[in-house]
């Protein structure tokens, strides 16, 4: 069973980092900026994914149980990488919850959390020290215990915030996105979070099928439900949408070919070649019409372009009626 959830861990890392590469694609592909954070939240569940992996075949080939009392060398090795992971899990869900609104946390937030940080890590240092001059390991396993514990908790915490919609109004694509992302990790989380409750070998078990799905549900959500830039043409409402934006905004010819091939998702480098102009003629049009329209990212414009249409197909129900 130990070498079988070792294997499973490896998997679970692969496609982790697949996954995490995937997602780096799409936002380098379409600059949809609420995919930095939730990259970055995938990161460090593939970082903590692989922690474990470390601490499994430890356990399995060079140390025995009692590795914790007897060699605290080794657990001040593991807990304090452990401790940067799980700060960055929680963080980058904080910053995640923050994108969907296009929004930074609040400075009140920012030295809130890092008030955290400082006291859990000093805590965490006193308690490396101590075990390394042979006073044991006590302290440690608390302090380490609490930074998991207070991780989990902002987490859990933040995926139901998520979920129930609570700050600033946002578009209501926007707020599905943010809906089924949170939905999607609060029951991976929750699966994790529950494992130790199971006996030793259904708890491990629990535990990767946990990680699995938590490295898996970004790509879910990206495939079936997040609504950002399109990879496909846009439809005959869109191109009515992008008609009525540039006879309102001074939007020229030429802008409104670019609008409609970043609406597609197209990079810079994509559109230089569709439209055999230079990319640095691209990035001034790009700017030009960012200064035009208002808006200062990819996402932004995609989202603006689609309000436009929700407002057309509104206007032509009410000619109908």
């Amino acid at each position: 069973m130990a070498h079988a959830l070792i294997f499973m861990n490896v998997v679970v890392l692969l496609i982790g980092s697949w996954a995490a590469f995937s997602l780096k694609n799409r936002l380098e592909h379409t600059q949809e900026e609420v995919l930095r954070p939730v990259t970055h939240h995938l990161v460090f569940i593939v970082a903590a994914v692989f922690m474990n992996l470390v601490v499994r075949y430890a356990y399995l080939n060079l140390v025995d149980d009692g590795f914790a009392t007897t060699r605290p060398a080794w657990m001040a090795a593991l807990v304090l990488p452990g401790f940067f992971v799980e700060a960055g899990v929680a963080w980058s869900l904080i910053q995640t919850a923050f994108a969907f609104r296009e929004r930074r946390p609040s400075r009140w937030a920012d030295r809130l959390f890092l008030a955290g940080i400082v006291a859990l890590g000093m805590t965490l240092v006193a308690g490396v020290t101590i075990a390394l001059r042979g006073g044991g390991v006590r302290l440690l396993l608390a302090s380490y215990g609490a930074v998991a514990v207070a991780a989990m908790v902002v987490v859990v915490v933040g995926l139901v915030l998520m979920v129930i919609g609570v700050g600033p109004a946002i578009t209501p694509a926007r707020r599905r996105d943010e809906r089924v992302l949170g939905l999607l990790w609060l029951s991976g989380w929750l699966a994790f979070a529950a494992s130790p409750l199971f006996p030793a070998d259904a708890r491990s078990l629990t535990a990767t099928l946990a990680w699995l799905w938590l490295v898996l549900a970004p790509l879910v959500w990206l495939k079936f439900e997040f609504s950002g830039p399109y990879d496909r043409a846009p439809g005959a409402d869109e191109r009515t949408a992008l008609d009525t934006i540039a006879s309102t905004s001074g939007i020229t010819k030429r802008e409104r070919e670019i609008i409609e091939l970043i609406v597609q998702g197209k990079s810079n480098k994509e559109i230089e070649e569709l439209l055999f102009i230079s990319v640095h003629t691209v990035k001034n049009h790009v700017y030009n019409i960012f200064r035009k329209l208002g808006v200062t990212r990819r996402g932004q414009l995609v989202r603006l372009v689609m309000e436009a249409q929700a407002q057309s197909d509104i206007d032509a129900g009410r000619r109908e009626v």
